[in-house]
């Protein structure tokens, strides 16, 4: 639960490109169910950022956001009240919480 400010990014070379969403802060507002919440996703895509409502779905540990066509499923490497790093091997999010 929370707001969180990715503060870096650790990407493979060819991982990123202009047709990537990637996340820049993800605010989790409530639990819908013991695996489910909502909140919204501000993301950059090319030079656009965009902020969506979005969903929440926790599998193990792995968590996919869904906000309209964009998507994302990431392992969670990290979760306290100081540090959440997830993502996938090519492609990790640091992030704190935000102010």
């Amino acid at each position: 639960m929370g707001k969180w400010s990715v503060y870096r990014r650790k990407a493979d070379p060819g991982a990123i490109n202009d047709n990537v969403p990637l996340i820049r802060y993800l605010n989790i507002n409530g639990k819908t169910s013991e695996t489910n919440a909502v909140g919204d996703v501000t993301f950059y895509k090319g030079e656009s950022s965009q902020q969506s409502n979005c969903t929440i779905t926790l599998n193990g540990s792995e968590i996919k956001i869904v906000a309209g066509s964009t998507s994302w499923t990431v392992s969670v490497y990290q979760a306290d009240k100081d540090n959440f790093v997830f993502g996938s091997s090519s492609l990790l999010y640091f992030s704190k919480p935000a102010n």
